[in-house]
């Protein structure tokens, strides 16, 4: 019930629910790899500088700087 609620608030606001699904669904798997690979190496600080790692930190911080810059600064130009 209450992620039905959930789905019809977020329907009605305009947000898109297939990240809500995605997050739900993968969420679980990716904290247990991330727990499981910081225990591996010993040190959360040696995951983030690997460079696969931070390859997708850096695609991550890109995504997230693009789409505030379209919500915030964009918008208020037009």
């Amino acid at each position: 019930i209450i992620f039905g609620l959930l789905g019809y608030f977020m329907r009605k606001a305009g947000m898109p629910l297939v990240p809500l699904v995605l997050g739900f669904i993968l969420g679980g798997v990716a904290e247990t790899n991330l727990r499981s690979a910081i225990l591996a190496q010993g040190d959360f600080y040696k995951l983030i500088t690997r460079p696969y790692s931070a390859l997708f930190l850096v695609v991550a911080a890109i995504s997230l700087s693009m789409v505030l810059y379209q919500r915030y600064f964009r918008k208020s130009n037009t």
